[in-house]
């Protein structure tokens, strides 16, 4: 039985009809020196590989770097516009030089690690305006924002979450990332901290981070339980990977295999020696003593290899179906392309990214379900449960209107009925909201509108005046308003030769001391005597 019997020819089908409704179909000039950007409407041509393929990919992500900004000095630096333009320049020159490093390979898009650090450079300049960037003075304002964003990842990732394995990997590039961002000293070494893969690989730490591209690191066809884990939780080779994720990993492996035991023993079409279920019961416990998750994935496709050959070799020892209903290699592909068209046929833009990416997904797992059929009812199933998959793969205003739900609920519990919130106000903005959200038509601007009336709910909760005191010679802290539920702080110092005589707050006498961190619940008078 052949695992991988989907065609080159029909993933590139389903991978460049998705590519093709997300990118934009533009093409424009080689230098950006001018106020005009150039661009002129054309068709993407579909091609494999070579310079056509290779150029027209680096136009159309330059162009999404840039958005609709002209690199003029209207709106950058001359210092980035001339750093924009040489490195472009560079750009051009090596994939002249490496055309075959931007290729579909198996019907996905890959790109070589130099290509993608060149345009890694190319977006983080032209993140960098005037308002940002307008010279060497700006340059240490970069350092510190590099540098908190770096110590916002260290501060979210924990030694205990890791294994030894992914540990030291994450402390070797969280070191050379800490080395480059110590040597910023002019704009190039801005740039080449910026492309650390520290943040590469730990970006996603960073509420505020998305990626630009996706990346799949995989170089087959998603066959199996741990190949699909790794695909949908974007996991790779270069990744670093927490003990539960591995944990995780495992125990799809390990369901799959306990899967196909079951099958065997009910088709009654084979029994897997003894060397092999020892192999397949005992897969979490070998894969447990295994660190690195790409080993243990490795490992399991030679179980998976191993129960397919001699399921195969049994099933030809034996009598097969009858010829009417008997599955040929040419009706899998038949229905592999069904199943193709199927999903090419949705309307892409109906979908968020993550969406699209799941009509992928989940078109992988039924072709490989029907790799394992013989019969056409087998296939039919197949068939049967792959469209009530898709049926589910929920529709961009499906999830906008699931999120809408998610963030209004989230209002709801946080500040609607809570003492602590001015419920005139927090009910008004409220409603504003909501309406806000209501308008929205993408995901980014449902979570633009979110965190923009959460802030403004955040300041309809309550401020009471903390009115402080004293008589006789010394020091108190002084009067401020607090917000509900915080704590004051309230600090004092008798004056030489002086004492603490009492301390009062809202009439309550207080146990004497120096110091105390006061719930604030409610207008509140402190009074402080010295004698």
């Amino acid at each position: 039985m052949k695992r991988n019997i989907m065609k080159k020819t029909t993933a590139l089908l389903l991978s460049l009809a998705m590519l093709l409704s997300l990118t934009p179909q533009v093409s424009f000039a080689a230098k950006y020196e001018t106020g005009d950007s150039n661009t002129k409407d054309s068709n993407t041509k579909i091609v494999e590989s070579g310079e056509d393929l290779s150029l027209q990919f680096i136009d159309e992500s330059v162009q999404e770097i840039l958005y609709d900004l002209p690199l003029t000095e209207d709106y950058y630096s001359r210092e980035i516009i001339d750093s924009f333009n040489s490195k472009y320049q560079e750009l051009i020159d090596y994939v002249k030089e490496h055309p075959d490093e931007i290729v579909y390979e198996g019907g996905w898009l890959m790109m070589g690690e130099d290509v993608f650090s060149r345009l890694s450079t190319l977006e983080m300049l032209a993140g960098l305006p005037k308002n940002v960037y307008n010279g060497e003075k700006d340059l240490q304002a970069l350092k510190d924002t590099i540098s908190k964003k770096y110590n916002t990842i260290v501060k979210q990732v924990h030694k205990a979450d890791y294994n030894s394995w992914y540990w030291d990997k994450y402390v070797m590039l969280r070191n050379e990332a800490k080395a480059r961002i110590n040597a910023i000293s002019d704009l190039d070494t801005y740039t080449y901290a910026c492309e650390a893969d520290f943040y590469t690989i730990m970006s996603y730490y960073l509420e505020d981070e998305d990626d630009m591209w996706i990346i799949i690191l995989f170089d087959d066809e998603v066959t199996n339980a741990i190949e699909e884990y790794l695909y949908d939780n974007d996991l790779g080779y270069d990744s670093i990977i927490t003990k539960e994720e591995i944990k995780e990993a495992i125990h799809e492996g390990q369901k799959e295999l306990n899967g196909l035991l079951k099958k065997a023993k009910k088709e009654k079409i084979f029994t897997p020696s003894k060397s092999l279920q020892k192999k397949m019961k005992g897969f979490t416990k070998k894969a447990s003593g295994i660190e690195d998750l790409m080993v243990i994935a490795d490992y399991y496709r030679t179980i998976l290899d191993e129960y397919d050959e001699a399921y195969d070799k049994a099933f030809q020892e034996q009598a097969g179906p009858d010829e009417s209903e008997k599955l040929s290699y040419a009706d899998r592909i038949r229905w592999d392309d069904q199943m193709v068209k199927y999903v090419y046929a949705k309307d892409h833009n109906d979908y968020s990214p993550k969406g699209n990416k799941r009509l992928i997904s989940v078109y992988y797992e039924y072709s490989g379900q029907l790799d394992r059929c013989n019969t056409q009812n087998e296939a039919q199933k197949v068939w049967d449960n792959f469209v009530k998959a898709i049926a589910k793969v929920p529709t961009l205003k499906k999830e906008l209107r699931q999120t809408k739900a998610k963030y209004i609920k989230s209002w709801k519990k946080t500040y609607i009925g809570k003492k602590a919130y001015n419920q005139k106000k927090a009910r008004k903005t409220y409603k504003a909201g909501v309406k806000a959200l209501g308008k929205a038509s993408t995901l980014k601007d449902l979570k633009a509108a979110y965190e923009k009336f959460t802030k403004k709910l955040d300041q309809t909760i309550y401020r009471y005046r903390v009115s402080v005191s004293k008589s006789g010679k010394g020091t108190v802290s002084g009067s401020k308003l607090v917000k509900h539920g915080d704590k004051y702080q309230l600090r004092i110092t008798p004056s030489p030769g002086h004492s603490l005589k009492s301390v009062t707050v809202n009439g309550k006498s207080q146990k004497l001391k120096y110091s105390y961190s006061i719930k604030i619940m409610k207008a509140t008078k402190i009074k402080v005597v010295f004698r």
